[in-house]
């Protein structure tokens, strides 16, 4: 009897999961739709957690755009 739950257990569990899943983004887009404030440190937590894919391609780009605009600037002086 045990092994028989333990298999449609581990049957199910993907799809437990998935619903789970669905049901929680679910709830997060209805908080972020009303502006709630769980919605957003929800979303402030992940950003800190998760890093940026191109983290060092941005601050490439945003120090060689500051070196431009000085070098405007003082071509411009």
């Amino acid at each position: 009897m045990q092994e028989s739950l333990y298999s449609l257990f581990v049957t199910y569990l993907p799809w437990i999961a998935i619903a789970v899943l669905i049901l929680v983004f679910g709830k997060l887009l209805f908080w972020a739709k009303n502006k709630k404030t769980g919605a957003i440190v929800f979303g402030v937590l992940i950003q800190m957690i998760m890093p940026e894919p191109y983290a060092e391609r941005t601050i490439k780009v945003v120090q060689e755009e500051k070196k431009v605009s000085k070098e405007k600037e003082q071509e411009g002086d």
